[in-house]
């Protein structure tokens, strides 16, 4: 995750539309199909990096570059495995477990300017979703 490139992201977003009012925390990673207790660190750290670490950095990039003075919005991509167990993509799903959370958390901590919010959508057998579906 380069932090660096993600903070100049936020100051080009700024100087080109000048206000930052809603961010979208829509990347998701999933690398460990399997077993939970069959994964190594390198797939748990890329999944919790991306699934969670990533909101966490760019909802505090939005906040101090913006929102947290003139208000703004945070919607976080959840996912409905975050609210239930299957086999093979247990640590994805705790991560979406965790991101549900971690909104809970932000918006608790950032409000009443910031909302902060998630959405839970489902995954299916599309290609982006291939992987998880067909363990490929």
């Amino acid at each position: 995750m380069d932090e660096e490139a993600a903070r100049r992201c936020t100051e080009l977003t700024l100087e080109r539309f000048g206000s930052l009012d809603i961010l979208v925390n829509n990347a998701g990673s999933n690398p460990a199909f399997g077993p939970v207790i069959d994964q190594d660190h390198g797939r748990f750290a890329k999944t919790f990096d991306v699934n969670l670490w990533a909101p966490v950095l760019w909802t505090s990039l939005a906040t101090r570059a913006w929102m947290g003075e003139h208000g703004g919005a945070v919607v976080n991509t959840a996912s409905v495995g975050g609210m239930v167990s299957e086999t093979n993509i247990g640590l994805y799903n705790a991560s979406k477990a965790a991101l549900i959370h971690l909104t809970k958390q932000l918006a608790l901590e950032l409000s009443p300017k910031v909302r902060v919010n998630a959405v839970a959508p489902r995954c299916g057998a599309h290609e982006a979703g291939r992987g998880s579906v067909e363990g490929t």
